[in-house]
């Protein structure tokens, strides 16, 4: 059939054929994106029978134990999380290659709660071959969200670091500690890095 076609016209039969199938991909897409995907969806929704109303929630009368717990906590056992959070951080902070490597967490488990204190202690803590020893040589807390039986703090923390030469150099941690209220006193419950913030 092309030897029929004469050679001026080969070239304007291929752009023929080529527009055709663009303009047929071309609507395919555009119906596929524009025409199916709400309208179709609506429509089948709205041919469905609608569902029975399922479980209805109860109402229960308030715990008032809890409520009498929380009462209890007052303004000076709410300040006293603030000072036990430093306690616990130059308990927990520090490390020496020279100890067991969970002699820190050993140190601060009086200032843990017995949850948090399991999952520290299962996790084997690892030291640096470059990092010898670090200490802790301040600490500032800020409040981030302070509630009654609960209250989130952030933790800048200067250490200096002494590495395998011997050099020391002045570091910044900054951590997020939760303390919580359990059994008339504060604990700490979880310590973690702030997020985006470069601390190391």
């Amino acid at each position: 059939m092309s030897s029929n076609i004469p050679d001026r016209a080969k070239p304007w039969v291929s752009i023929i054929v080529a527009s055709i199938i663009i303009a047929a991909l071309l609507f395919a897409t555009i119906r596929y994106f524009f025409f199916s995907s709400p309208d179709h969806e609506t429509q089948k929704k709205a041919s469905q029978p609608a569902k029975p109303p399922g479980r209805v929630h109860q109402y229960a009368a308030p715990d008032h134990s809890k409520q009498e717990e929380k009462k209890s906590i007052d303004a000076k056992d709410m300040s006293q999380a603030q000072e036990l959070i430093p306690l616990f951080l130059k308990a927990y902070i520090p490390w020496d290659v020279k100890q067991q490597p969970n002699s820190n967490i050993e140190k601060s488990k009086e200032y843990m709660t017995e949850s948090f204190y399991k999952k520290v202690s299962a996790t084997q803590q690892r030291y640096t071959l470059d990092m010898k020893r670090r200490t802790v040589t301040n600490i500032e807390l800020t409040p981030a969200d302070i509630r009654q039986a609960v209250q989130w703090w952030d933790a800048d923390i200067e250490v200096q670091q002494t590495d395998a030469s011997g050099k020391v150099s002045t570091n910044y941690l900054l951590f997020v500690v939760k303390a919580k209220w359990e059994n008339k006193a504060w604990k700490i419950d979880d310590v973690g890095v702030r997020t985006g913030e470069w601390s190391l």
